[in-house]
């Protein structure tokens, strides 16, 4: 009996002192703040240039994601009213011509804009607004140029601080199309959220489709890493490689003098196609400065494209590889992220060209005083994985 009275006196001295333990805890906790204030649905509707975009939001069920202070960060890019009327008559929406703002937010709310509808439907919206959307709060302080973000509808877009324009913050590099074109101004910045911040735009965008620098539409190569030695391909045909010397005789060319085909030629010939495309799933983001073929006719002083080609293939690679190196840098530089008297330090030696800026003319000095400055042709040919400048010109290191 005496044992058993014992034992119950443990058990309660035991809780009685685990009671105080806790109680003593609580007195040092404190709990953390709610998350608290407007959130981006709160600003976005109490922006009057944003009635469209606020009925986009709650047409497509993506208002209540931005109504939650506990979601996450975001940065939207929104489109202003206008934007959305610039848009539906650049694709065709029926009466579009006479849209204001006001009936711009009343076609999107209206029973005409469905899952299946024409021109415009539900989940094609979706994706547009989800490529003006990025998960992470990005105010202009924080754009300092030449940054990409994934965006939630999973192509890349292009921060840039365009530095005395009168929309210094850019997206994708602004162009000029009246209706859905792939880069916007930011018109209005910084209207902050709890979860976020909102910057008004000039366009809607569309998202980038092209999937890296190297498809078909600008450098025209590919590597296949699934054998042993690995194939390079140039516009689908693969290249002999004989122990490392790519023959690239077989090299497609064609009378366009404004591509890329001998540039892409020697790229290959140089061994640098693994380098700008390396065997990984998240592709890198390079900058090429790539010349024209004209350019590198005048360059090799040949007349056609087929003599370029064997003026190439009787080049040794190291040679072409300290040439093509010249061209290429790390990262994503458009037009936009280039100041006057700026250097640009290229891939693998490291050597820099110089940038000179006047107006919208971009020539780009190299390291061989004898030779002719090269002035940027084509500018901002984004992918989501790098992005190609035209030059008129090839830079020399040396």
């Amino acid at each position: 009996m005496n044992k058993i009275k014992t034992l119950k006196s443990l058990v309660l001295g035991l809780i009685i002192g685990v009671g105080i333990f806790f109680t003593g805890c609580s007195d040092n906790f404190t709990a953390p703040a709610a998350p608290s204030g407007n959130t981006i649905s709160d600003v976005a509707t109490a922006q009057d240039s944003l009635s469209a975009f606020v009925a986009a939001l709650n047409k497509t069920g993506l208002y209540a994601n931005f109504d939650n202070v506990n979601g996450g960060q975001f940065t939207v890019f929104a489109p202003s009213n206008f934007s959305f009327v610039k848009y539906f008559r650049s694709i065709g929406v029926p009466n579009a011509n006479t849209f204001t703002a006001d009936s711009a937010a009343k076609f999107i709310s209206s029973n005409r804009l469905t899952y299946t509808s024409a021109p415009l439907n539900i989940p094609t919206l979706v994706t547009r607004l989800n490529y003006h959307i990025i998960s992470s709060a990005v105010p202009t302080s924080m754009i300092t140029g030449a940054q990409g973000f994934t965006t939630m509808q999973g192509a890349r877009l292009s921060l840039s601080n365009f530095i005395g324009a009168t929309f210094p913050f850019e997206v994708n590099a602004n162009v000029t199309s009246s209706g859905g074109g792939s880069g916007c101004n930011i018109i209005i910045a910084d209207k902050t959220a709890a979860n976020g911040v909102v910057h008004v735009v000039d366009r809607v965008m569309s998202p980038i489709t092209t999937t890296n620098i190297w498809a078909s539409s600008l450098l025209n190569f590919s590597v296949n890493y699934s054998v042993s030695p690995i194939v390079v391909s140039i516009g689908g045909i693969a290249m002999p490689n004989n122990s490392g010397n790519i023959d690239i005789s077989a090299a497609p060319t064609n009378a366009n003098d404004g591509d890329f085909n001998l540039f892409t030629a020697a790229l290959v010939r140089a061994n640098l196609a693994p380098v700008v495309d390396p065997n990984v799933t998240l592709f890198s983001d390079f900058t090429v400065f790539a010349p024209t073929d004209g350019a590198f006719k005048a360059y090799l002083s040949v007349v056609t494209e087929a003599a370029g080609i064997t003026a190439i293939n009787a080049m040794a690679p190291a040679n072409l590889t300290t040439l093509i190196d010249y061209h290429i840098a790390a990262g994503r530089i458009l037009s936009t992220d280039l100041a006057n008297a700026q250097s640009v330090s290229t891939l693998l030696s490291g050597k820099s060209f110089t940038v000179n800026v006047n107006g919208n003319t971009y020539t780009l000095t190299d390291l061989n005083g004898a030779s002719a400055d090269a002035t940027v042709t084509g500018a901002n040919k984004i992918s989501n994985a790098g992005v190609v400048h035209a030059i008129g010109g090839v830079l020399l290191s040396q």
